[in-house]
């Protein structure tokens, strides 16, 4: 057998043995809550018109919106939320 031969056999071989099939490509197989989806959609509004993340953040604060833990919102969070 020649080196390319063995070259092409283990190949196969690898190919032959792995084999995954993915039906959903989000990591979170989980629906968005309204809540959720209305935080994002509100970091997507003031990303658009120039806010910084912590600007949003403390947006959020000063106005009383939590997280969906009931925790205020850090600048962190908001950049992790909109990636």
């Amino acid at each position: 057998m020649s080196v390319s031969s063995k070259e092409e056999e283990k190949t196969s071989l690898l190919g032959s043995l792995f084999s995954i099939n993915f039906n959903n490509l989000y990591l979170n197989s989980y629906p968005y809550s309204e809540y959720q989806k209305y935080i994002f959609g509100q970091i997507i509004k003031f990303r658009k018109i120039g806010y910084s993340d912590r600007k949003i953040s403390n947006y959020f604060n000063d106005n009383g919106i939590k997280t969906t833990r009931g925790k205020e919102f850090s600048f962190g969070l908001v950049w992790m939320l909109r990636k």
